[in-house]
């Protein structure tokens, strides 16, 4: 091979790594990598990048990463059914599913980012991780109206207000309502305040101390009221004559300076 010829790839190399911001010459040479020295040689692979928040999150993935191989001595054919595992939960995602959000949650990871970025002052209300299958683009309904899926479950009817951590009303809230036809409220927002992500849960659910994602607080645990008056059904808006279940609760929101605030303790306490 001539000496142009073997010098063109390498220009071309250069090149290419150039207009992803990498040069080439500044790479440490990674031949005869070892299990003692993969480590350091990958970090110094990603020293180059520019972001620094995104190169200390990647420093810090890979220590941990490489140390739970080497205390565990995963094996190859592990390893292998491992990236299996992982092929087979993306090929489970959709357009309108979110398998990885599911493994987030049973691993514990959701509701761990959860509780360090969405703490709350004492007086608001606790923050509890989003469903896998909430969507954004549900209908929008007027105060009052219903979104009960008849002949799916019992019917409920709920009512609060939204306050702030002083008590006093926030006008123009928004909340997004997801449920199963059994359960559940989610997202609260308003102007001025932070975002509140919440659920609440049922007293005598079976289930409240075994959540597959780790997500229920005691102080998000309700008491459904039992509503016999079928009058009273129909005159809040149900279709059918029969009993319904009650429930009052009101959200109470932090302004973004209190969240902050809440938010300096936890990251206190993980450090």
């Amino acid at each position: 091979m001539s000496t142009a010829s073997a010098i063109e790839p390498a220009l071309k190399a250069n090149q290419l790594a150039a207009q992803h911001g990498v040069d080439l010459s500044k790479l440490p040479n990674i031949m005869n990598m070892s299990a003692d020295s993969i480590t350091s040689n990958v970090h110094a692979i990603n020293s180059n990048c520019t972001d620094e928040r995104t190169k200390f999150i990647f420093k810090s993935l890979i220590s941990h990463l490489h140390a739970f191989i080497r205390e565990t001595s995963i094996t190859n054919d592990e390893w292998m059914s491992a990236i299996q595992f992982l092929t087979q939960t993306g090929q489970m995602c959709s357009d309108v599913r979110q398998e990885f959000i599911l493994l987030s949650d049973v691993l514990g990871v959701s509701t761990l980012v959860d509780t360090i970025n969405n703490a709350k002052p004492p007086t608001a209300t606790e923050a509890t991780v989003l469903g896998p299958f909430f969507t954004e683009d549900a209908e929008h309904l007027a105060n009052g109206e219903t979104i009960a899926s008849e002949g799916k479950g019992d019917y409920m009817f709920v009512e609060g207000r939204v306050l702030d951590t002083k008590g006093n009303p926030i006008p123009g809230a928004i909340i997004d309502t997801w449920e199963s036809d059994h359960d559940g409220l989610y997202d609260v927002q308003a102007p001025g305040f932070e975002k509140l992500i919440t659920a609440l849960y049922f007293e005598g659910d079976p289930y409240l101390s075994s959540d597959a994602v780790f997500g229920v607080r005691t102080s998000l645990i309700m008491k459904l009221e039992t509503v016999t008056d079928e009058d009273k059904t129909i005159a809040r808006g149900f279709k059918q004559k029969k009993p319904h279940a009650y429930l009052k609760k009101d959200f109470v929101l932090a302004t973004p300076e209190e969240g902050a605030q809440a938010r300096k303790g936890v990251s206190k306490h993980v450090q």
